[in-house]
This record gives structure tokens, C-alpha cells and sequence, in this order.
């Protein structure tokens, strides 16, 4: 088996529940709704994924009742727990814990993926994809510098 430490996500999972978006248009105008994704209960699942194929057919599988962390479960916790509102975590080992920073972190020295989002609200349509590419190629550096 291969030592090599992999990527970790989170996938989030409720039961009844949208954790998505509704993403519409409304008077020519693009709408985003969130306020039903909230998540007072339901399960966390730690994926490891050995590749950047891998990350986006996850993606491509989540349901509206799915959501994803790009943080890691933090040490400790398992690859599977239940998921409370905060200020309802169970301290002990086997959970449940909630969706926050306590539990879900970014470790050093440990990879990970970061999605991107290039918001050209108010930019002008002919904006090219070009462009947009050009622009994410140069800001990256400064934004992931090596270490």
C-alpha cells in the first residue's frame, strides 16, 4: 500500500433535507437562495481521494441532501460520526459533533483541495474564458505560495 497521504474532504449527508442551493433567475437577475441548508442533524463521512478525477466525480454524485467540507475531520474522530447542532457535541469518542472549526481543519503538511470561485458579477459578457484562466494563473502563486 501506498504511504502516500492523499487529499481528504468531508461529505456531509442529511436525511429529508436540501443542503443545496436553489440557484434561479428572477426579473433577468441570477438568484441565490441558501436558507434551507441548514443542518441540525445528519451524518459526516471522511473521503480520501487520489486524484483530481476522483474529487470531481464525487462532486458530480452529491445529491441535495449532500454537502462537502474541503477541510479534514479532524484526528481521532473516525471516517464515519453523526453530526448535532453546536453546543450539542458529545465529547466522546464516536461523537457527535458539529459542522464546525472544532471539529474540520486544514492540517499542515497534509494536502488539500481549494475550489475557486472568479465572481465577474458586473464584468462584461464578452469577458473572455481566456481571460478569466490568465487572471487565476497569475493570482495563484499568491494565494498558494510553495513552501
Amino acid at each position: 500500500m501506498d504511504d502516500k497521504i492523499m487529499p481528504q474532504i468531508t461529505v456531509f449527508s442529511t436525511a429529508g433535507k436540501y443542503l443545496s442551493k436553489v440557484i434561479g433567475i428572477s426579473g433577468g437577475a441570477l438568484t441565490k437562495n441558501s436558507s434551507n441548508c441548514k443542518m441540525p442533524s445528519g451524518r459526516a463521512f471522511r473521503r480520501e481521494l487520489r486524484n483530481s478525477q476522483e474529487f470531481a466525480d464525487l462532486i458530480a454524485e452529491l445529491g441535495v441532501s449532500n454537502a462537502i467540507a474541503l477541510g479534514r475531520m479532524n484526528d481521532g474522530i473516525g471516517d464515519e460520526i453523526e453530526i448535532t447542532v453546536a453546543g450539542r457535541e458529545g465529547y466522546l469518542p464516536g461523537g457527535p459533533i458539529s459542522r464546525s472549526a472544532q471539529f474540520f481543519s486544514y492540517s499542515e503538511g497534509k494536502p488539500a483541495y481549494m475550489l475557486i470561485d472568479l465572481d465577474t458579477k458586473g464584468a462584461p459578457v464578452t469577458l473572455s474564458r481566456s481571460w478569466r484562466t490568465q487572471v487565476l494563473r497569475r493570482s495563484l502563486p499568491r494565494w498558494c505560495p510553495r513552501s
